[in-house]
């Protein structure tokens, strides 16, 4: 059983005002479409057209009238990033039940946007690269790292003042520096105002700008759109990522990102539970933030591709409730066994699709949702992914 997913794309200010419809085929929407939702959630759920009514049916009542339990063990997102989102923290699974079960205790309503936990779920997540090349943070940096871009903020400032309280921290130990750059106090406020006030003074490439490649590539992405925030401070010491088209980047409970750039397809647990602690307008939980974070250097986030046969690899990490297959047709077919439950996403292309005698085509620009547990033949030429149960 095979529909086409549809949903509305939800304009956060973050997003980017063509990769979303260029990808659909669509006109410039004239505004920010920073994520499109292909799955159950209750907080954007996606729907299909129904045959002969042309009805919108919610996938998760679809799911339900074709025996399946009607949600999703995942979530699908397209995110288009034209800015930076917020630095953030997904919680275990053990810490989203204890989160929940006391925010429902002190009464806090779940759409409270004061609330930080709204189900019991933890969030490991997925992003694959779309576009050329897509930037994010990801884990903090180690300790030798840190201390030497502390030192070149230094070399920058021309005054050494500022970072008197993260050094303290550095000499505490990668723990404590980290805590220190999460707590968002007064000496950390200072430093972001000190390091906004001279860098939007002079360009990267103007005399008397002395940071190094990483750190002004780091502060064009995030001062701009966030000056005199401690975000930009806990951004310095994080690590910068640039993945290019296909490549994948894996953020386990713990670990602190942001996305900076870049349109990427994102696969999740059906979760809405995040942890925020800088660059947004949202609410804002250090305390929390510091409870969860991880207090030590993430040095290996990118997930490596597994070859499961000549058109298709897979990025299976453990502890995640999916699959992801990226299958990549050049005028060839390709047999998949016992999907169960999937969402099939083209990036390129044009497929067609033979089960039971039928043979429709997906096309690029276009979702759709999968129940069956025989063979799903596609042939074509296109580059496809399938997001599947595990």
């Amino acid at each position: 059983m095979l529909a086409k997913l549809h949903n509305t794309p939800l304009p956060y200010a973050w997003g980017s005002t063509e990769a979303l419809a260029q990808w659909q085929g669509k006109p410039a929407p004239g505004g920010p479409q920073a994520e499109l939702w292909l799955g159950t959630h209750s907080a954007s759920e996606a729907w299909v057209e129904h045959q002969s009514t042309h009805e919108h049916l919610a996938l998760s009542a679809w799911l339900a009238q074709n025996d399946h339990e009607g949600q999703l063990p995942f979530l699908v997102k397209l995110l288009a990033a034209g800015g930076p989102l917020s630095i953030q923290v997904h919680p275990s699974r053990s810490q989203a039940e204890e989160g929940f079960a006391r925010e429902d205790a002190l009464g806090i309503h779940v759409s409270d946007p004061t609330r930080t936990y709204r189900d019991t779920s933890d969030k490991p997540e997925i992003i694959v690269a779309w576009s050329d090349t897509f930037e994010a943070l990801a884990g903090f940096q180690s300790l030798t790292e840190m201390v030497r871009n502390c030192t070149e903020i230094d070399d920058f400032l021309g005054d050494t003042r500022f970072t008197s309280g993260f050094r303290a921290a550095l000499d505490e130990g990668i723990g404590a520096a980290i805590s220190f750059l999460l707590s968002g106090n007064d000496s950390v406020c200072d430093l972001a105002v000190a390091i906004t006030t001279k860098f939007t003074r002079s360009s990267p490439s103007q005399e008397g700008n002395e940071t190094t490649g990483s750190l002004s590539a780091v502060w064009n992405q995030v001062v701009d759109h966030f000056p005199n925030d401690p975000g930009i401070v806990m951004a310095s010491f994080m690590n910068h990522l640039r993945l290019r088209q296909g490549e994948a980047l894996f953020i386990p409970s713990g670990v602190v990102h942001a996305y900076l750039q870049g349109f990427g397809l994102e696969v999740m647990a059906p979760s809405d539970n995040v942890v925020r602690g800088g660059l947004t307008p949202k609410n804002i939980d250090r305390q929390e933030l510091d409870a969860i974070a991880l207090k030590e250097s993430s040095v290996e986030l990118m997930c490596r591709p597994e070859l499961m046969s000549a058109t298709t690899t897979g990025f299976r990490p453990e502890g995640v409730p999916f699959d992801v297959l990226n299958i990549h047709l050049d005028n060839e077919s390709v047999a998949l066994e016992d999907l169960g439950v999937a969402v099939i996403v083209v990036l390129s292309g044009t497929v067609s699709v033979k089960e039971d005698a039928v043979t429709p085509f997906l096309r690029e620009g276009s979702a759709y949702i999968y129940i069956s547990g025989g063979t799903l033949t596609l042939a074509g030429e296109a580059d496809i992914y399938v997001v599947r149960a595990r």
